[in-house]
């Protein structure tokens, strides 16, 4: 499994490192006649190498010093008026955006042939001899009057031909005015190429070690040598990674290395479910949708212990209940979505009707006044199977059995019955023959027993002298016996009730009634 990841990995960033190598791929540029090996005459180079400018000289002792390898090395001179510089053609160009690496020795003299206070030289690249428009290297000002070796790295930003070596000024010489000079002998057999990385990652699931890096090389000769840290492996992949930093060691044919690190980022997969719930209580119409982003699409569902994935991350027709779904993505990164509830809205019942009774037999005045619960409001309800209503008081009800339907905002619907009962089958108003009001609860106020529907009601009770001493239009509101303030005295009263009936007849009922302790 891990060397298909690697495969895949490798697989996507071939082609731009085909694409670079065809234009960036480069091999170890030989020099020739690297110990310029040569007559030692004034103003004369050795062989395939060229003036850049004016007279450098080949030389095979100066002083005390010799060549460093081979019998003969040059000097050059560099004034503000004399100028001199070497270079070669090399037998085939640099590349732009390849790093190479080269070697000579330098010294400074001490006299060329007037006292030299210090050397220095610098490396060009161009496509002429004296082309000195890019400048690789400076060594800045040198005193050792021995020979010391200079490796030199350096990275064209343009293909180039040649390589020159001019000295430079870098300050006042206080010696003398006519300016410096530097030994070079011994160069490298090789311009060598070094290896250039390019480092592709894959970021690591959250829940287990996934991430990759490969390496891909240009730039120096193979095969290649390879040495990763953390862990030592040596291939040009390396996968099952954790998160954290890497570091490759990349060895070319030519001896040459290279480093570069790269970071394994975790990617995690963030998923998020969303219920829709169903309008009504009893309905197997939920659903579930699942989004996701993070990872590597597309995304993979496990709804509920399933086996099989889908790519669907919507699921419905569901019932209440909690639920569990595994999201997986292409690289195999997981996570779990626990315990997602669906719910849907509470269960609409009808939690108790009050009902208040027909006032006789003959009357269409009952009321059944559902009281309901759950559901989702607003409520509508009908009786009979007669028209929706926004009023909760069904009402204008005949003794006996009614039903009635209760509707929420979604058309959920629940049923109910409820009896509407009267004492009296007879229509009719009573009144009693007398009343105690001492505060027993039995009896305490005198009022008409109404068994009818009655408009347009009163009530004048009288005491034995003529006195008004209590009047309604209210046919629930009683006498209690008080008439000013006080409690009145054991005796009889008048009282005359008028009223129209339920067939709008004109009744009066007139009689004594005894106030009694």
């Amino acid at each position: 499994m891990r060397t298909f990841y690697c495969s895949i990995l490798i697989l996507c960033w071939y082609v731009c490192v085909t694409i670079i190598s065809n234009r960036a791929c480069a091999q170890d540029i030989s020099l020739k006649n690297p110990s310029l090996e040569g007559p030692p005459l004034a103003a004369k180079l050795p062989p395939y190498w060229l003036s850049a400018n004016r007279s450098p000289d080949t030389w095979a002792a100066k002083g005390l010093l010799t060549a460093s390898d081979g019998e003969t090395f040059v000097g050059i001179y560099y004034s503000a008026i004399w100028k001199e510089g070497i270079s070669q053609l090399l037998e085939s160009p640099l590349k732009a955006g390849i790093t190479y690496t080269l070697s000579f020795d330098l010294a400074c003299p001490e006299v060329y042939p007037f006292e030299v206070c210090y050397a220095t030289l610098a490396v060009y690249g161009g496509n002429g001899p004296a082309d000195t428009t890019t400048c690789f290297w400076r060594s800045g000002e040198i005193y050792h009057k021995n020979w010391k070796r200079y490796t030199v790295s350096f990275t064209p930003t343009k293909d180039c031909s040649y390589l020159a070596f001019w000295p430079y000024l870098s300050s006042p010489c206080p010696k003398n005015k006519n300016g410096i000079a530097a030994m070079i002998d011994n160069f490298s057999k090789y311009v060598k190429a070094a290896p250039k990385l390019s480092l592709t990652t894959r970021p690591t699931c959250q829940d287990a070690p996934s991430g990759q890096v490969a390496v891909a090389v240009t730039g120096a000769p193979g095969p290649y040598a390879y040495k990763w840290l953390p862990g030592g492996e040596t291939t040009d992949c390396i996968a099952s990674l954790a998160a954290g930093d890497y570091e490759v060691t990349v060895t070319a044919a030519n001896g040459l290395t290279t480093r570069a690190q790269a970071t394994v980022k975790v990617d995690s997969l963030l998923s998020h479910a969303t219920v829709t719930s169903a309008p009504c209580f009893d309905q197997p119409e939920h659903s579930i949708a699942v989004n996701t982003r993070g990872g590597m699409p597309p995304y993979r569902y496990y709804f509920n212990g399933s086996s099989t994935g889908t790519y669907t991350p919507v699921f419905r027709k569901l019932s209440p209940g909690s639920y569990h779904i595994l999201v997986k993505d292409q690289r195999g990164c997981s996570q779990e979505l626990n315990d997602v509830v669906v719910k849907g809205p509470p269960q609409l019942i009808i939690q108790q009707s009050t009902v208040i009774p027909a006032t006789c037999g003959d009357m269409a005045n009952g009321r059944i006044i559902p009281l309901v619960q759950g559901g989702t409001p607003p409520y509508v309800y009908q009786v009979d199977n007669g028209p929706w209503q926004s009023d909760s008081v069904l009402q204008d009800l005949s003794s006996g059995y009614h039903s009635f339907n209760v509707k929420d905002k979604y058309q959920c619907i629940t049923s109910g019955t409820a009896d509407v009962a009267t004492q009296w089958p007879n229509c009719l108003v009573m009144m009693p023959s007398a009343f105690s009001p001492n505060g027993d609860g039995i009896n305490d106020v005198f009022r008409p027993k109404v068994y009818d529907e009655v408009l347009n009601y009163e009530l004048a009770i009288y005491n034995r002298w003529g006195g008004l001493v209590f009047r309604s239009n209210d046919p629930y509101r009683g006498w209690d016996g008080i008439y000013k303030g006080l409690l009145q005295e054991v005796q009889g009263f008048t009282y005359i009730c008028t009223f129209l009936d339920r067939n709008n007849m004109r009744q009066e009922l007139r009689g004594v009634v005894m106030l009694v302790h």
